[in-house]
């Protein structure tokens, strides 16, 4: 097997955005046998662009999400709104790239669809029923792809990279990476000028996010009905991160400049005015 395709296609994933059915592949990462050892290690991260943005977003769909999935719909639908806005006030063509994630495996929703097309979140298309949460292979699987789809570019035409990843649960069941993995893949794209935000809920955000390679200042620890406010922060510091990147922003001055703030923080948290 090869090191750099660790994603296999099952079945079929259908969104609807307006009246143009677009076919995208549903992606099992623990399902993969005998996976390869030091994944990690074998992991070169390309370095990335400025001009343009690429938006990924790593989504928690487990069951715990469920009392939230109104709300979480709502709120991932205004994050894509204002990452459209942004798009045009910061002058930076942006791209978005949504995974949904359970026990069951990692469903890419779609790929680098132009911000301006992406279809709306729906109950369709977000249900949080799965299982358990298998965080660490939705993040190296999801590292692995956006990689392979650098690798394929010249560095004057890649985008920058900005990964969100939410959760509001305890990792309980990856099976191809593990928390070091994790870390170690987080820190070489770091390297390589990617950036990250990590928002976790029912778990300690800091201590967690830590754990993976995550930074005080790109973490945000949130309460679940505040979930709303918490994308809000996640809109504001990725806008501002493209731009960042855009200007030729390396990625430790870029969260340093761009870090959420103090009242971001209290709102995501429900200790503050919405």
């Amino acid at each position: 097997m090869s090191h750099d395709n660790i994603f296999t296609s099952v079945a079929p994933f259908w969104v609807q955005p307006q009246s143009v059915v677009i076919q995208q592949p549903a992606v099992h990462i623990h399902h993969i046998p005998n996976p390869v050892p030091n994944l990690a290690a074998a992991f070169k991260p390309k370095t990335a662009g400025s001009k343009s943005a690429h938006v990924v977003f790593v989504l928690d769909d487990s069951a715990s999400m469920g009392s939230i999935r109104d709300l979480m719909i709502s709120a991932f639908n205004e994050y894509v709104a204002g990452q459209k806005l942004g798009a045009v006030e910061k002058n930076v063509p942006t791209f978005v790239t949504l995974y949904k994630f359970d026990g069951r495996g990692v469903t890419r929703v779609y790929s680098r669809m132009p911000v301006d097309q992406v279809p709306a979140l729906s109950r369709e298309t977000y249900k949080a029923n799965g299982s358990s949460t298998n965080l660490y292979d939705a993040l190296g699987g999801a590292l692995i792809e956006v990689n392979n789809d650098l690798a394929k570019l010249r560095k004057a035409q890649r985008d920058s990279i900005i990964i969100g990843i939410l959760t509001d649960g305890q990792e309980n069941s990856s099976s191809v990476f593990g928390s070091r993995d994790v870390k170690q893949m987080v820190e070489k794209s770091e390297a390589a000028n990617w950036g990250f935000q990590f928002f976790g809920a029912n778990i300690n955000a800091y201590d967690v996010g830590s754990t993976l390679g995550f930074r005080v200042e790109n973490t945000m620890q949130f309460n679940v009905g505040n979930v709303e406010s918490t994308m809000r922060g996640a809109t504001r510091m990725a806008n501002d991160m493209k731009a960042a990147y855009a200007m030729g922003m390396d990625t430790a001055s870029n969260y340093a400049a761009t870090a959420f703030t103090a009242a971001e923080r209290t709102a995501s948290i429900g200790g503050g005015s919405d």
